[in-house]
């Protein structure tokens, strides 16, 4: 059907892996600036998201470091770019931190 994952991030990491390695393409949303993947364990990862024609995006100014504040905020973003989505996790609380 050429779905693409709109990846999350950390939780996603084998999700976008997986694609990958299917020759599927992937969408990371990052909760920080382009200058650094977060956690610095996906740098890897990040860099055959872009070899395989993939996107790595973020809203943030290119040094913004991630807060607590930042991962939800993108949510939007992935919501945006998404068809449908799957949530593997819900706080139900107001603001989950």
């Amino acid at each position: 059907f050429g779905f693409r994952l709109v990846d999350p991030g950390d939780i996603d990491a084998a999700v976008a892996e997986e694609t990958l390695a299917a020759g599927g393409r992937t969408v990371a949303v990052l909760g920080n600036g382009l200058s650094m993947i977060h956690p610095s364990s996906n740098a890897k990862l990040g860099e055959e998201i872009i070899e395989k024609r993939g996107l790595i995006l973020s809203e943030l100014p290119l040094d913004y470091h991630p807060t607590n504040y930042t991962f939800p905020a993108r949510n939007r973003i992935i919501a945006a770019l998404s068809s449908a989505v799957l949530a593997s996790m819900i706080c139900l609380a107001s603001c989950c931190v």
